[in-house]
């Protein structure tokens, strides 16, 4: 085999592995309720990069309130923006706990989160997360600390295009809690 096959092969070769390795890569998308019948049972089944798709609805109760990203940054969106999906948070719950060092790369997107009454973030608390939130409303969540959002320990927020009716963003604790609008 002479200079030229030896280097043909080897971009041959190369060319394989760069393609299965995007292949990999390559996010998913998973749908509620679709897929997963609660918004957390399709976060727990997607990994870093991929996207929870919930469909236009109320959601709430059990699997569908206190969610958890569990530290790993990936994206969830719901199908028909803030004004066609819901989260209830109602009798006490929060939407959204985030407090595993997710980063700007964990995104929410298109909910309206109503009756959130934990004390410490009504809609969604933040404790050392940095993620991303779009296209949201906050109506009415109570709580003392944050009806709205709460931002403790180190935390921040983009927050882009939301809307805040009832409740508030509150940082906690000192520290480095910031929110950006963008």
């Amino acid at each position: 085999m002479g200079e030229t096959d030896s280097h043909t092969t080897w971009l041959k070769r190369t060319a394989l592995i760069l393609i299965l390795g995007l292949g990999a890569a390559a996010s998913e998308t998973v749908r509620v309720p679709g897929d997963y019948a609660t918004i957390q049972e399709g976060l727990d089944a997607t990994s870093a990069g991929d996207t929870v798709l919930v469909a236009a609805g109320t959601y709430g109760g059990a699997g569908n309130t206190d969610l958890s990203f569990g530290g790993i940054d990936r994206v969830l969106r719901s199908e028909s923006g803030a004004e066609g999906t819901v989260i209830d948070a109602a009798d006490g719950w929060r939407g959204v706990l985030m407090s595993q060092d997710e980063s700007r790369a964990s995104v929410i997107e298109g909910f309206t989160f109503v009756g959130g009454g934990d004390v410490q973030g009504g809609a969604i608390r933040l404790s050392e997360a940095d993620p991303t939130i779009r296209g949201c409303r906050f109506e009415g969540n109570g709580g003392s600390m944050g009806g709205a959002i709460d931002l403790v320990i180190g935390s921040s927020v983009a927050l882009n295009s939301c809307v805040v009716w009832g409740g508030d963003i509150v940082e906690n604790l000192g520290t480095t809690a910031t929110a950006t609008a963008i």
